[in-house]
């Protein structure tokens, strides 16, 4: 009984002794334990922030090459549209001066054949004037020699005769220079009508001559525009694949400054699962401890 009493006073005082140093100990750890996970959330959410800052740094530096090679890329689109629209203006242009001089030179062959046609007309007035003089010249000797032959007819019908075959020889003669006369307009007519068939051909072949030089400067405009819209395409081409690599190593960045908050959080996870097992294993040393020291108590 004594014993027993012994026992439990000294179990008593144990208690009373220890209990507080323990309520102490765990109070100190606890806070401890406490502090260190504030700083692990302050430095957790530091590091989110400088990564997400980060991340989103470098999204608007993306973002802004982006639009810079969009923007490059729209220029060089405007600045071959401007090209292909000077070669057209200059081939409509060269058409144009083309369609002037072509409608001056047909002016100047319509003039002249308004001139050959008044040199005609003047000509054959002329030729139907002198045929009118000679046939009233040769009407007035006939009619003279008629005259004649009446007034001879009383004298004598071989005097007669004689003027009759003299009026038909000058008849002859008029109608010998009439002829003449309608042969020599004849000619002059036939060397009218070949001038014009030379110069009608000369007009085709210059015609001719104009028209193939215009299609070689409409293939030259065309090769040239074609030209134009090839580097315009080979430009913007480029300019996409820039896009395209930007836009990649943008992401490349955004994967790794992912990668490195990843690895991070997981180096954070790791320590505080160490810390716990390291605070998890103290307080299995101390359970330890009570457990052994209570038992050395009870075996007293």
């Amino acid at each position: 009984m004594k014993k027993l009493l012994a026992f439990l006073l000294s179990v008593c005082m144990v208690s009373a002794f220890a209990a507080p140093a323990f309520a102490d100990a765990n109070s100190d750890y606890i806070a401890a334990v406490k502090a260190y996970q504030a700083q692990v959330a302050a430095k957790e959410s530091a590091y989110t922030a400088a990564v997400q800052a980060a991340a989103k740094q470098a999204q608007a530096k993306a973002d802004a090459e982006c639009l810079a090679v969009i923007a490059a890329g729209k220029a060089a689109q405007a600045k071959a549209d401007a090209d292909v629209a000077a070669v057209i203006a200059a081939g409509k242009a060269t058409q144009a001066a083309a369609d002037q001089r072509e409608a001056a030179y047909a002016g100047a062959v319509k003039a002249y054949q308004q001139q050959i046609a008044a040199k005609e007309a003047a000509y054959t007035a002329a030729v139907m004037a002198a045929a009118k003089q000679a046939q009233a010249k040769a009407d007035a000797d006939a009619a003279a020699v008629i005259a004649a032959g009446k007034a001879a007819q009383a004298k004598a019908d071989a005097e007669v005769a004689a003027v009759i075959a003299a009026g038909k020889a000058a008849q002859a003669a008029a109608d010998q220079r009439e002829a003449a006369y309608a042969g020599a307009v004849k000619a002059y007519q036939g060397q009218i009508a070949a001038k014009e068939a030379a110069y009608a051909d000369a007009v085709k072949a210059y015609q001719a001559q104009v028209a193939a030089k215009e299609a070689a400067y409409t293939a030259a405009v065309m090769a040239a525009a074609k030209q134009a819209q090839a580097k315009a395409d080979a430009d913007v081409a480029a300019v996409m694949a820039a896009a395209k690599a930007a836009q990649a190593q943008a992401d490349a960045n955004a994967a790794a400054v992912a990668a490195a908050g990843q690895a991070a959080q997981a180096a954070a996870n790791q320590r505080e699962a160490a810390y716990a097992a390291a605070v998890q294993a103290y307080q299995q040393q101390v359970a330890a401890k009570e457990a052994a020291y209570i038992a050395a108590v009870l075996g007293q």
